[in-house]
């Protein structure tokens, strides 16, 4: 998610332990966060048990949500979270445009390319050093772009499935079953990447470990963002965002 960095402004003097912190994140960004996490976790838990409501371990997961009339009525109200949280990021953006916020700094960039040779050499042995990263790098903005895709085709396809007579009478008969096959294969991917890719950046990733606290505080300390986004510290010192 685009974040606003007009009210980022943060002092450096030594006397603050820990040493002074930066505000990446402002309370729009970390609340669209966790209603996303939130509708998110829901949907995994009670999709897959009402997809696979065969398996003897969805029955005990089912129990927990009231059984499978429960767990149907909180998969459709995560699913309206999920959708709410969409539209509003949506409208954030555009309201973020018509303040004259043009910048996109989640959006893919040639610079993203550079970097990710960068970093294949710093792996392999051919470079002593890495990319430097500015606001997000190449593998958030690739999991941003991921997400984008995602909603719109989890959405799409399970608002098919929650009307289905409306969707066959208006569209053509077998939508139903290619609606389904595709929130399926969406939700494994989804479920994977999150479970495995995101889950391993914020938490378990040794830099990080046990926790990127920022998607709570919204914050990182000064020493964080000089290592690990050298070139949006330059950056903001520069724009004379960091006060001294």
């Amino acid at each position: 998610m685009e974040a606003a960095t007009e009210n980022a402004t943060v002092g450096t003097g030594s006397e603050e332990t820990p040493r002074s912190r930066y505000a990446r994140w402002n309370s729009s960004q970390r609340w669209q966060h966790a209603v996303l996490m939130v509708s998110f976790l829901l949907l995994i838990a009670t999709g897959w048990p009402l997809r696979f409501a065969h398996l003897p371990a969805s029955k005990y997961v089912m129990w927990i949500f009231g059984g499978v009339k429960g767990a149907g009525i909180i998969h459709r109200v995560a699913a309206v979270g999920l959708i709410g949280v969409s539209v509003y990021h949506v409208g954030y953006l555009a309201r973020q445009f018509m303040r004259g916020v043009r910048s996109m700094p989640m959006m893919p960039s040639l610079k993203d390319v550079r970097d990710v040779f960068a970093d294949v050499g710093l792996y392999i042995g051919f470079r002593e050093r890495g990319a430097r990263y500015g606001r997000y790098n190449y593998l958030e903005k690739f999991e941003y772009l991921a997400l984008i895709w995602g909603n719109a085709v989890m959405i799409l396809t399970g608002l098919v499935l929650w009307f289905p007579r409306f969707s066959t009478e208006r569209f053509f008969s077998w939508i139903q079953d290619l609606a389904l096959l595709l929130h399926d294969y969406e939700a494994w991917l989804a479920g994977l990447a999150i479970f495995i890719w995101h889950l391993y950046w914020v938490h378990l990733n040794p830099k990080v470990f046990p926790m990127d606290t920022m998607w709570l505080t919204g914050e990182m300390s000064m020493d964080e963002l000089k290592e690990h986004r050298p070139e949006e510290y330059e950056e903001l010192q520069k724009g004379g965002k960091l006060k001294q």
